[in-house]
C-alpha cells in the first residue's frame, strides 16, 4: 500500500511540473500537442521534488519480460520547423533523450546503437532511474519502438514508439505513441504521468528546432 501511494503522488507531482511551462489541456488520442512558446520551465527543483515521492518506495517497478500489449494508451504529436532527416540526428540517437526530456540528467547505454536488444538506462537524479530495451529501429522509416524495463511509473506492460513523419514547409510531424497497464494507480493517474512525460519532451524537443528570432 504505501508503493501504490508513492507512485500515485508521484505522478500528482508530474502534473505539478506540466503546468509549470503552461498547463497543456489533456489531449485526446491523436491530437496535436499545442507547443507553447516558453517550454523551459519544467526545472530540475521540479523534477526532484517528483523523485522525493518515488524514491521511499521498495523498488523500481519491473515491466513485464513479454512486452504484452496494454490495455490503455496514449498519443502525443507536434510539428517541428526541420525537415525529418535533421530532426532524426536528435531523435533518432537512442542514448540522447537526456537532450531533449526535461526529467532526464543523463543517459547511458549499452549494444549496438540501432540494434534491437539495446539498453539504455535514464539517469532520473536522487537515485532513480528507468532502463528501457529497443525493440525495433528503422532509419529509413525514422521510427524506433522500446519498452520499459525497469521504472518509478505507475505503469506496466510499456511498449512506445517515436516515429517521425514528413509535414507541410519542410517541417516534421514528431509522434510519441504508447500501450501499457496501470500499476499500483488508477487507469487515469497512469496516463496522465505518461501524457505529462510526452508533452514535456514534445515541447522541448521543437524548441529545440525554433527558429532563432
Amino acid at each position: 500500500m504505501r508503493f501504490a501511494a508513492s507512485k500515485q503522488s508521484f505522478v500528482s507531482r508530474i502534473a505539478i511540473c506540466r503546468g509549470g511551462f503552461g498547463t497543456p489541456k489533456p489531449i485526446s488520442k491523436g491530437r496535436r500537442l499545442q507547443v507553447v512558446s516558453n517550454p523551459l520551465h519544467f526545472t530540475e527543483s521540479s523534477m526532484n521534488s517528483i523523485l522525493r515521492q518515488s524514491a521511499g518506495a521498495a523498488s523500481l517497478l519491473a515491466a513485464a519480460s513479454s512486452f504484452a500489449a496494454g490495455n490503455l494508451s496514449v498519443s502525443r504529436e507536434t510539428i517541428v520547423e526541420r525537415p525529418p532527416a535533421t530532426v532524426w540526428k536528435l531523435v533518432g540517437s537512442f542514448d540522447a533523450l537526456d537532450v531533449w526530456l526535461p526529467p532526464v540528467r543523463g543517459s547511458s547505454f549499452t549494444g549496438v546503437s540501432g540494434q534491437p536488444g539495446a539498453i539504455r538506462v535514464l539517469d532520473l537524479g536522487n537515485n532513480a532511474s528507468v532502463t528501457e530495451k529497443l525493440l525495433s529501429y528503422s532509419a529509413a522509416h525514422h521510427r524506433y519502438s522500446y519498452a520499459f524495463v525497469n521504472s518509478p511509473l505507475p505503469v506496466k506492460n510499456y511498449v512506445a514508439t517515436i516515429e517521425l513523419h514528413p509535414a507541410a514547409g519542410g517541417k516534421t510531424l514528431v509522434k510519441w505513441t504508447s500501450t501499457f497497464d496501470a500499476a499500483g494507480a488508477p487507469d487515469a493517474k497512469a496516463k496522465e504521468a505518461i501524457q505529462g512525460i510526452y508533452d514535456a519532451g514534445l515541447t522541448r524537443l521543437a524548441a529545440i528546432f525554433r527558429p532563432q528570432q
